[in-house]
């Protein structure tokens, strides 16, 4: 089901998010790093359409709430991206890790089914 599938990708991200430094996140968004901005951008626009996709399916079997647009959750997993490198927001976590779980986790919990909801 694609409830325990993003609970499994929420899992291993929370086992290697300790291992990326706010300054990782820094240099990947807003470093001076043309070559590897490029790549990053290139990664990001590849696998917004393996989202896309995936969403799209999930919402079609009723494992993604059916009133919410697909081309919102690309909208706000772009502004996590944003967020991720906000200097007022980084400073309340300890390591770059923790920021990243808690964006994945609003994320994903907040558009999942609620339990009593019924899907048609």
């Amino acid at each position: 089901p694609f409830k325990k599938k993003v609970e499994a990708t929420v899992k291993m991200k929370m086992d290697s998010a300790g291992t990326i430094s706010k300054e990782l996140l820094a240099d990947l968004y807003t470093g001076d790093y043309p070559e590897l901005q490029k790549y990053m951008e290139i990664k990001t626009r590849e696998n917004i359409d393996i989202l896309m996709n995936f969403y799209r399916e999930a919402q079609e079997k009723g494992e993604i709430r059916k009133d919410i647009k697909i081309e919102f959750m690309m909208y706000m997993l772009n502004q996590m991206t944003a967020m991720a490198s906000d200097k007022k927001l980084t400073s309340l976590y300890h390591t770059g890790g923790e920021l990243v779980m808690e964006l994945i986790n609003l994320f994903f919990y907040g558009v999942l089914p609620r339990d009593n909801e019924k899907q048609k």
